[in-house]
C-alpha cells in the first residue's frame, strides 16, 4: 500500500509577505481597539467623571510634616544601611519617604498655576494642561508667568483589582485608581495650585518634545493655594467601622470594614481625602505651613 504524504504549497516570497501583513495588521488593530477601550475616557469627559475613583485616604502620619534634622537622621539610616544614594534633591526626598517643611528647596521647578481642566490620557497618566500665574523658583527651565505647561496626574485608569469572573480575563470595568508618588486627588478646574516639579526624563536620542513635568515625591506637590481657607474640601471618611472581638477559639481579631464609593467627578470637589480629623487638621496645618514657607504670608 503506498504511503501518502501531505505536503503543502510553498510559498511565493510575495505571498508569504502579504499573509505577515495581514497578521500584523489584525495585531495592530486589535491592540488600538483595546488602548481605545482604555484612553477613550479622556476625550469624553461625561465618561471619564463618571468612572468610579479608589478611594485612598491619608492618615495623619503621612501628612505631618519632618523637620530637616528628621531629613538628615533618615539620611544617616540610610548610608549606615548601605542604601543607594540619592541621584539629587528630589530624589532624596523619593528615597527617603521624607515630607520636608521645605519642599521648594527639592524641586527644580516651583510654580503657581491654574488647572485648564484639560486632560490627555497617555501611557498610564493624565497629562494636564496648567496656565502658569507666578514662578517661585525654574532652575534654567525659562518658565515664566502666562505660560502654558504640562504636568502629569499621579491617577490612571485600570481594571478593577477584583475578579468576578474568575477566568483570569480582564472585563470591561475600569476605575481611576491611584498611580506613582503621592498627591492622588484629581486636578479641579479652575483652581490655582503652588505646584513642586521635576521635568520628565525621556530616553536619550528622542526626537525634541515639548517638557512635561510631573510632581515630585511629597504629600504637598500639589496644593491649592487658597487650601487653608477651605477646609469644607477637605474629606474624612466618615463610613469605616471597627469590628474587634474574640473568635471561637480564644484568639482576638480586628478588621476594618469600609465601603466608601465616589466617582471620578465627585473626588474633583476635594483638596484632600482624610482617614479622620486628625489627618484633616495635619492636612490643613501642612498646606498653611508650605503655603507660607513657600510664598510668604
Amino acid at each position: 500500500m503506498a504511503r501518502r504524504t501531505l505536503r503543502l504549497p510553498r510559498l511565493t516570497g510575495r505571498v508569504f509577505a502579504a499573509a505577515v501583513a495581514l497578521v500584523l495588521a489584525v495585531c495592530g488593530a486589535l491592540a488600538l481597539a483595546f488602548h481605545a477601550s482604555v484612553t477613550d475616557f479622556s476625550a469624553d469627559p461625561a465618561a471619564l467623571d463618571a468612572l468610579p475613583y479608589d478611594v485612598r485616604t491619608d492618615h495623619v502620619l503621612q501628612l505631618e510634616l519632618a523637620t530637616e534634622d528628621d531629613l538628615e537622621a533618615t539620611r544617616a539610616e540610610r548610608e549606615a544601611m548601605g542604601a543607594t544614594p540619592a541621584e539629587d534633591a528630589a530624589d532624596e526626598l523619593y528615597l527617603t519617604s521624607t515630607a520636608v517643611e521645605n519642599p521648594a528647596d527639592y524641586a527644580p521647578v516651583v510654580v503657581t498655576a491654574t488647572f485648564t481642566g484639560e486632560r490627555e490620557y497617555v501611557y498610564q497618566a493624565f497629562r494636564c494642561a496648567f496656565t502658569v500665574t507666578g514662578v517661585v523658583r525654574d532652575d534654567g527651565a525659562g518658565v515664566v508667568a502666562g505660560d502654558t505647561i504640562d504636568v502629569f496626574e499621579n491617577l490612571q485608569i485600570s481594571t478593577p483589582d477584583h475578579n468576578p469572573t474568575g477566568k483570569g480575563q480582564q472585563g470591561n470595568e475600569r476605575m481611576v485608581t491611584f498611580g506613582y508618588g503621592d498627591c492622588c486627588v484629581p486636578y479641579r478646574e479652575g483652581q490655582e495650585y503652588l505646584l513642586f516639579l521635576e521635568e520628565k526624563d525621556y530616553p536619550e536620542g528622542m526626537p525634541d518634545t515639548k517638557p512635561v513635568y510631573r510632581l515630585i515625591w511629597h504629600p504637598y506637590a500639589a496644593v491649592p493655594t487658597d487650601a487653608p481657607e477651605h477646609p469644607e474640601r477637605v474629606w474624612m471618611d466618615e463610613t469605616h467601622v471597627i469590628h474587634e472581638g474574640v473568635d471561637a477559639n480564644g484568639n482576638p481579631y480586628s478588621w476594618e470594614e469600609d465601603d466608601d464609593e465616589m466617582s471620578f467627578g465627585e473626588a474633583q470637589h476635594y483638596d484632600r481625602l482624610c482617614y479622620d480629623e486628625a489627618a484633616r487638621d495635619a492636612y490643613l496645618e501642612g498646606a498653611t505651613t508650605i503655603i507660607i514657607n513657600t510664598l510668604g504670608s
